[in-house]
């Protein structure tokens, strides 16, 4: 099946070579581009894509803005970011509001596209250079609340659980007997329930309400 992709990223030459060398190395054909967030919103091509490859640093319209856009609409793509900026609080902040990865420029192709394989199966892609520092944001952010206002059903729950180990949509499906459609519709039921926009998201807010344990 062909991965459809939407560019958008401020340097020309970078955006070139993505252009024209993933649909040679791989089923990828490119539906769209922009050089910034504002131009790529108002892109109707983006929500046909299947993946967005997006910059956070860009003039005008950044990244987060982006992503904080993408998060009210459906259908969306999912969200790989590629980025010289290295600053693990920006990438912890738009993995929470929804990115599904991250990636420095520096990284070969090859790595990029296992990485759009691997988000596009439900996983969760983080740069190896901020990895523990990422992890580290993400414990400090645990906690516990007070109260707990949702009412996740015993499938949602195991799904939660599953998700907070690591695991794909395919891992999960393979576990407990379902198929990918049915995964990512439970998936997109417990976000509506927990208002949140991202897997991260869901399972930081799940784990503080103690309704998963890892």
């Amino acid at each position: 099946m062909t991965i459809s992709l939407y560019i958008c990223e401020d340097n020309f030459e970078y955006a070139r070579n993505l252009e024209s060398y993933l649909p040679k190395l791989g089923d990828f054909k490119i539906v769209g581009k922009a050089a910034n967030g504002d131009e790529a919103v108002k892109d109707e091509s983006l929500y046909r894509a299947d993946l967005l490859l997006l910059d956070l640093e860009m003039p005008g319209k950044d990244g987060i803005w982006v992503i904080e856009q993408l998060a009210t609409r459906n259908p969306k793509p999912e969200i790989l970011v590629l980025t010289s900026f290295k600053s693990e609080q920006k990438v912890f902040f738009a993995i929470k509001k929804g990115a599904s990865g991250y990636l420095g420029k520096g990284e070969s192709l090859k790595k990029i596209i296992k990485a759009i394989k691997d988000i596009l199966q439900g996983g969760v892609v983080i740069d190896s250079s901020l990895a523990a520092r990422f992890w580290r944001l993400f414990n400090a952010s645990l906690g516990k609340c007070e109260e707990v206002p949702w009412a996740l059903t015993s499938e949602e729950l195991d799904i939660l659980t599953f998700v907070a180990k690591g695991l794909s949509n395919p891992e999960v499906g393979r576990i407990m007997g379902y198929s990918r459609t049915k995964v990512k519709k439970l998936l997109h039921s417990v976000y509506t329930k927990l208002g949140v926009n991202s897997r991260v998201e869901a399972v930081i807010l799940a784990l503080k309400a103690g309704l998963i344990e890892l």
